[in-house]
């Protein structure tokens, strides 16, 4: 999990989103994130926790984003193909606070557990809370069908003709245990059982898009789908002979 921030002259920095390390020197965040940022001098923050607290055990690390590339049907009215890779100035060091995360393996199917999922993020614990968190939380969830997500979200305000786009993946819908405003372009993980104790994996399935409210009984929160996204992700991914 890292943060984007929005470098401001004369200023103070601004948090634009979250994001996640799927290589070194790349993040993975949503388009929404960074699609009117063009230009704009970006930084990823690595290992950070706690915003307000800068004598923290393990120090953040923050890298200048080189480019960005944003999926080029990205469409900022519906969030259709929510997906943007930053390609980071240099390669970050893993660390016990700072790591990648694995992406879904197309070529063959494993087990994960779509009921074990955690969404992280600096963003509001409700809708009707003004501020964001300072500490990063940490959201148990559990991933909703396509169709039954579908369904549910007609029951709001978009109303009974509405199609949820296969771009999009869903998880939660207990109440007062969602994503919210602020967590765009956070990741969604699922855990990925071992026979070993200790060696489970994760692996990220979403990507924090958009949402009727937070923590709403029965509506779930909606999430880009990194399966769906998968073939743009390759073959967008920065050629790098130190990261191969």
């Amino acid at each position: 999990m890292v943060a984007i921030i929005r470098s401001i002259a004369n200023g103070p920095d601004e948090y634009v989103c979250g994001g996640s390390l799927i290589r070194e020197d790349v993040v993975l965040t949503g388009a929404h994130c960074v699609n009117k940022l063009k230009g704009e001098r970006l930084i990823v923050r690595a290992g950070e926790w706690d915003t307000c607290n800068d004598d923290e055990l393990y120090p953040h690390i923050d890298i200048e984003v080189a480019s960005v590339i944003q999926h080029e049907g990205f469409n900022a009215a519906t969030l259709y193909n929510d997906v943007a890779l930053l390609q980071l100035v240099h390669g970050v060091e893993v660390q016990q606070h700072i790591n990648t995360i694995c992406l879904p393996d197309p070529q063959f199917s494993v087990d994960i557990h779509l009921d074990e999922c955690v969404a992280t993020g600096w963003g509001k614990e409700s809708f009707e809370n003004s501020q964001y968190t300072n500490i990063l939380k940490e959201v148990p969830l559990r991933v909703v069908g396509h169709d039954a997500c579908q369904e549910a979200l007609r029951t709001t305000r978009l109303g009974k003709w509405f199609k949820l786009h296969d771009t999009f993946t869903c998880a939660g819908g207990e109440p007062h245990v969602d994503t919210c405003k602020g967590d765009g372009g956070s990741p969604l993980v699922c855990r990925i059982p071992s026979e070993f104790p200790g060696e489970d994996k994760f692996v990220q399935v979403g990507i924090v898009a958009w949402g009727i409210g937070c923590g709403k009984d029965g509506i779930p929160g909606v999430y880009a789908d990194v399966q769906k996204l998968l073939p743009w992700i390759h073959e967008h991914m920065p050629h790098s002979d130190e990261y191969p």
